[in-house]
Parts: C-alpha cells; structure tokens; sequence
C-alpha cells in the first residue's frame, strides 16, 4: 500500500473542525475528513507537510458506536452538515470537548472552572434561517466544502417544516429568472408562503 494510502484507527475525539485525529506512524498528527472518532477507517492522504497530515476517509472498516447513516441525500456533495454521519448528542459532545480543549490551548481554561454543556437541538427539521446560492441555471445551490463549486439541491432535511415546504415554490421562482452570476439568497417564509429572499 502507498504512503497515500493507508489504515488507521482514529482517536476519540475530533479536532475543532470537526475532521478525526489520528497518528502517523512517526508521530505527526492526521486531520481525516469523514471519518469518526474510536473507527478503523482506509484513508487517502490529501496533504502531507512536515507537521501534519490530511486525509479522506475511503472506507470504514471498523465503525464508531456513534456512527449513523446520513438522512439527507445530498451528504456528502453539499459542504453543510459534514458531521451527519455522527449521531446528534455525539457531534455536540465532540465539538464541545474540542471548544474546551482550544480555550485550554489558548489559556483562557480556568482550573476549577465548570463549562456547561451544550444544549442538543434535533439533528433535524429545526434550522430556522438558510441562505442558497442560485446559480446561472437557476438551480438552488449550496457550495461543496471548502470550495466555489456549487451543488444543487432538491431538499434539505435540517430546515424546518415550513421552510421545507416552500423549496419548491421557490425553485420555480428561481428558476424563471436564472441571475447572470451565481448570487446568495435568504430564505424568508409566513407558513408556506413566501415572503422574501
């Protein structure tokens, strides 16, 4: 196997950002994208510099107790939501350990000092407020991670009901006036109508 290629069992925790960590074989950390904590994953290494690593995780070998299935279709392509594949309680858990583990990094942890912890809204049907890229199709977008390329979307299970209701409504709006560049919408709703963008 490569030195692009590779098997490693992840640690229990994820960096702030929400990649896996896991040690290379000198030592030198691994951010993997997509993989979980506590996993056996194959990985294809993306950056390999001096002091760290990065890594796509190929294929689970070995999946985390805390693994699930993605619910939206568009996982995966979409750049929101990268931490799907994570039940909703351990994503929070995670995130708020890595938090913690930043403040103590950054000397602003007091010993003694009690963070409480945060508060685990539904993984789905909750989000309120969202912001779509139309692109110069007309075609409801949003950008794949980490780049300009967009992803156009039929549903997207985090939004709430109503605003869920109306993505059809305003894909056919938007796609009657395609823009002459891609440009950012906010999607405003009363119930199932809607009010403005």
């Amino acid at each position: 196997m490569s030195d692009r290629n590779l098997t490693i069992t992840t640690e229990d925790r994820l960096a702030a950002g929400g990649d896996a960590l896991a040690r290379a074989e000198d030592g030198r950390v691994m951010f993997v994208r997509g993989a979980a904590p506590s996993e056996r994953v194959r990985v294809q290494v993306t950056n390999n510099n001096k002091k760290f690593m990065r890594a796509t995780a190929d294929e689970v070998l070995k999946p985390s107790p805390d693994r699930i299935k993605p619910c939206c279709r568009h996982f995966g392509r979409c750049g929101g939501c990268s931490l799907q594949y994570l039940e909703a309680e351990a994503q929070a858990r995670f995130l708020f350990d890595a938090a913690q583990e930043n403040l103590r990094r950054l000397g602003l942890a007091v010993e003694g000092t009690e963070v409480e912890a945060p508060f685990v809204a539904p993984a789905y049907g909750e989000r309120q407020r969202v912001r779509f890229t139309v692109s110069r199709r007309g075609e409801l977008s949003f950008h794949q991670r980490n780049t300009n390329r967009l992803v156009a979307i039929d549903e997207c299970p985090v939004l709430a009901p109503a605003r869920q209701a109306v993505l059809p409504k305003l894909k056919k709006l938007v796609a009657r006036r395609p823009p002459p560049r891609p440009g950012e919408i906010s999607l405003l709703t009363d119930g199932d109508k809607i009010q403005g963008f």
